[in-house]
């Protein structure tokens, strides 16, 4: 939605129409993620949980392009997909690469030939999230557009710096089996010998077997301090994030990792396993680190030799934050889009 508002603030744009089957995701609201968006202006109309025929009059509103994010995922988007094929738009999807997830690749093409196949000469615009994405989808049909695309958060504004020379790390997220965050105490076991600040935010299934493991197995090193604080609303998230040095993502899978996005708008150095489409932001980035998944050991690495001079790091943060404000803030988002969309129409 940030870079969605933006969009509707371009000149270029005579009106962007957000439609949604509801506004309240479970999941999401668990993570700390506030419900907000839900008041139309005069350019930017939310629309949710519409009727079949509002949906239509929209699509027959002449020269109008259609983008269509979690077809598989969400039925409702699937129908409004299925009701677009009797209009005369431009059509495009928002996706994730499929092998992310914790099935084969094979089941994923097997399905796409017998269920999506058939909207293929319908689609003009891929907008691929991540390089996994994008390599994936140019495999299917020439006849697309492939846009490199991204997720995008809102910018924070938050920075804070640390009034101490311990080296601090956080994880934000879920604590459950995907989001692996037993990977990530194995590898600070392994770089005892530097002054560690852990932070832990988020809940789920596992937190009470990571908290036996750093409180039982790891605690036993003096210069670590573990903290679980468990989910927080998002802008004191945002706060934490920038209140730390470094922020580590070892999802086994993970279709992006948007706290990679709100570690680089704080300028807090981000590191992810190579199994997140995220990665592409820190591989484009020049900073933050990738490390290869199920590799405690390469994640201990990366993360000793970001600390060995903390210094440099911490002064290095308002030169991060720029990039960031320059390639992933709403505004540079929202450019990013609308010439993906403009490469087609010209």
């Amino acid at each position: 939605m940030p870079y969605i508002e933006a969009l509707s603030r371009r000149d270029e744009v005579t009106r962007v129409w957000v439609v949604a089957p509801r506004l309240s995701y479970d999941e999401r609201a668990a993570m700390g993620w506030p419900s907000q968006w839900t008041v139309s202006t005069e350019k930017l109309k939310i629309l949710i949980a519409p009727t079949d025929a509002e949906v239509e009059t929209l699509m027959a509103a002449g020269h109008i392009y259609c983008f269509f994010s979690g077809i598989t995922a969400f039925p409702e988007v699937t129908h409004w997909l299925d009701l677009s094929l009797s209009h005369a738009v431009r059509r495009g999807i928002i996706t994730e690469a499929p092998f992310v997830y914790d099935k084969p690749l094979w089941m994923h093409k097997l399905r796409f030939l017998l269920k999506d196949m058939r909207y293929v000469k319908h689609i003009d615009y891929v907008f691929a999230i991540g390089t996994d994405c994008e390599r994936y989808y140019r495999g299917w049909s020439k006849r697309w557009k492939i846009v490199p695309f991204l997720y995008c958060t809102e910018f924070s504004e938050y920075t804070k710096e640390a009034e101490d020379s311990a080296v601090r790390i956080c994880f934000v997220g879920a604590l459950d089996k995907r989001k692996n965050v037993s990977e990530l105490l194995e590898a600070i076991s392994l770089i005892s010998f530097l002054d560690l600040s852990v932070t832990i935010v988020g809940d789920g299934a596992e937190r009470r077997s990571l908290e036996s493991f750093a409180f039982g197995e790891i605690k036993r090193f003096p210069n670590l301090k573990i903290s679980f604080v468990g989910a927080k609303p998002m802008d004191e998230t945002r706060q934490i994030i920038a209140g730390n040095d470094i922020l580590v993502l070892p999802s086994l899978y993970d279709g992006w990792g948007a706290v990679i996005n709100e570690a680089m708008t704080s300028g807090t150095v981000p590191v992810c396993s190579d199994r997140c489409g995220a990665k592409s932001l820190i591989e484009h980035s020049g900073f933050g680190g990738v490390y290869t998944s199920g590799e405690p050991e390469e994640l201990a690495k990366k993360l000793s030799d970001l600390a060995s001079d903390i210094r440099k790091l911490r002064a290095e943060r308002a030169e991060r934050i720029e990039w960031a404000r320059h390639n992933i803030s709403p505004e540079a988002v929202a450019k990013k889009f609308l010439q993906g969309v403009l490469q087609i129409s010209h």
